[in-house]
This record gives C-alpha cells, sequence and structure tokens, in this order.
C-alpha cells in the first residue's frame, strides 16, 4: 500500500487507542518522496513523546511542530532533524500546518477548548488526525468533529491509550466470557490528591506567546500565567472539564470497554462543586458524584482533588 492508498482509506473514527497502535498502521513509503508527513501541534509532554515515536517510524517525517509558546519549542527542531535528517518548519498558529497540502495527517496535542475546532479544519484540509483526550470539550463539539470525519472522509482517532493495554484487554475478555456471572454495576474511582489553587494577579504575556492563538475559540480573558501554567486552563469550563476529562476519562473509558463499549447512557446525573476548597479560583469541582444508566448497567464515578487514595504505587 502506498501513500496515496493509504489517504484515500474509508472513514473510521476510532475512539479510544494508543497513538502508537495509530503510526504502526502507517505504510512503509515507497520512496523518500513518498513519505507521510505529518504536523504536530501542541508541545507538551504527550505530544513530544509522539514524536519521538514518530521518529522511529520509516517513511514518516515530521514535517511541522506548532506551539503559541516559543519557549516550548526550544531546540526541538533540532533534535528531530538528528533523528529523522531534515528539520520541521516552525509556527505559532496551526492554520500553517493546516494550509500546507503537502501535510497528510496532523497530531493534536492542545488545550481541550481547540480538540474540535483544529480537527475540523484539518478535515476540511483533507488531512487525518490523531487528537489527545477528551475527544471535544463539550457534547455539540464532539458531534462536529465526527460530522466533519464522515463528511470529508477522514480517519480521525482519539488517544486513550489505556485501551491498548494487554491488561485492559484481558480484563475485558475474561468479562466477556461470563467469569464474573452477568455484570450490572460498574464504580469508577479517580481520587487524587490536591490543594486550593489560586491564580496570580493578571499580567501581560510574555512576548513570545501568542495569548489569542492560546485562548482561541474560549471565553475572552487577560493573560493570567497561571492558566498556561501546569494545565491551569483544565479548571476552567470553556477550556477544559477538570480531573473528569483530564484523568477521570481513562477510568470511564476502560470501564466502558469492559463491558463491552455500550452506546450512550440512557439517562446520567452528577453533583458535586468546591467542597474541599471553597476559596479555588478554578470553576470546576473538587469533589464529584456522577452516574451514567445503560439498559442493564449502572455506572458510578467517585471524583476528588483532596483524597490522595489514587497516589501511585513505587515503579517496583
Amino acid at each position: 500500500m502506498n501513500r496515496r492508498e493509504f489517504m484515500g482509506t474509508t472513514t473510521r473514527v476510532f475512539i479510544g487507542a494508543a497513538a502508537a497502535t495509530a503510526v504502526t498502521r502507517v505504510p512503509k513509503a515507497d520512496a523518500a518522496n513518498d513519505k507521510i508527513r505529518i504536523g504536530c501541534i501542541g508541545l507538551g509532554g504527550r505530544c513530544r513523546s509522539h514524536i519521538s515515536g514518530l521518529n522511529a517510524i520509516d517513511g514518516v517525517e515530521v514535517a511541522w511542530i506548532c506551539d503559541v509558546d516559543g519557549e516550548r519549542v526550544g531546540n526541538l527542531p533540532d533534535q528531530i532533524e538528528g533523528r529523522q535528517g531534515a528539520a520541521p518548519k516552525v509556527c505559532s498558529d496551526m492554520r500553517e500546518i493546516i494550509d500546507d497540502p503537502d501535510v497528510d495527517a496532523v497530531f493534536i496535542c492542545t488545550p481541550d477548548h481547540w480538540h474540535a475546532l483544529a480537527t475540523v479544519w484539518a478535515c476540511q484540509a483533507g488531512k487525518d488526525v490523531y487528537v489527545e483526550k477528551p475527544a471535544s470539550n463539550n457534547i455539540w463539539e464532539g458531534q462536529q468533529m465526527v460530522n466533519a470525519a464522515r463528511h470529508y472522509d477522514r480517519v480521525v482517532q482519539v488517544g486513550s491509550q489505556n485501551r491498548s493495554g494487554e491488561y485492559t484487554r484481558t480484563a475485558r475478555d475474561y468479562i466477556a466470557e461470563g467469569k464474573l456471572g452477568s455484570v450490572h454495576m460498574v464504580k469508577v474511582f479517580n481520587m487524587e490528591d490536591g490543594t486550593s489553587w489560586n491564580l496570580p494577579a493578571d499580567s501581560k504575556a510574555p512576548g513570545n506567546f501568542d495569548w489569542d492563538l492560546f485562548r482561541g475559540p474560549a471565553a475572552m480573558r487577560p493573560f493570567n500565567a497561571g492558566i498556561p501554567a501546569n494545565h491551569g486552563w483544565k479548571r476552567f469550563w470553556d477550556m477544559g472539564g477538570g480531573d473528569v476529562t483530564d484523568d477521570s476519562v481513562h477510568q470511564l473509558d476502560v470501564a466502558r470497554m469492559l463491558i463491552g463499549d455500550p452506546a450512550c447512557p440512557n439517562t446520567t446525573a452528577a453533583q458535586g462543586g468546591m467542597i474541599a476548597f471553597p476559596d479555588n479560583d478554578g470553576e470546576v469541582p473538587d469533589t464529584m458524584a456522577a452516574s451514567y444508566q445503560y439498559d442493564r448497567v449502572l455506572m458510578t464515578l467517585d471524583l476528588t482533588q483532596w483524597a490522595g487514595h489514587m497516589n501511585k504505587v513505587r515503579p517496583e
């Protein structure tokens, strides 16, 4: 299979597979001028990990990298050139990548509020998409992403890497074989520690940071250094969904996988708020309980950002 055949594949929307799974489907290029050319948008830790994986695949070239913060670019172009033999182009505006007709696919690793618009733009430009979880910042946005993928006949994959774990597939098969009997209740826990979160005073954005591009489709607000730092944006509803979409999404996705990936729940309900840290400057709850009612399964989620019951064990 050559590049043109690969890129003409019928539309598929894969919800929840690791980026590594996506890139291993890329065919080996037939010649140097037949490479799969990738644009990577948002240069945080996840994107840098993806770039390392892409650089290890014959026939794949990271042609562009993009970030609104010039500091995050650093010497990454030199590192990429050392691995693949060609330096990527660098930009702060993702539209430069999307407008390049020689780019075949994009990796979208931006804050959540950019996922939907970037995906739709890429599909309209005839590019396939790998977008980090959560797929979108709200349900309507997700629907537009699906519509765009189908209308423009694109491959769109959403990264939720736990689905690729052998332990997850083994548990799924164990349950599917009936070894637990009929499962009618699933309890999901995401109980992490945390402290009160407060913003510094608003200030002027650094000269190499494009605040307007960072904010993008989110609400107008003055620059505040606490928002881009350490994922502070996820604490505001117009940019993210707090720990529900940052971490609980992994546990919820695995739980759905284990019970056979049912369609959307019939009803949902949630309660929560700033209970542990009422002086928090963010908007998303630090404590929440939610329920998801399927035809024959009830799923619940308990979330905290103060309990610390999910601190990771020592690696060994």
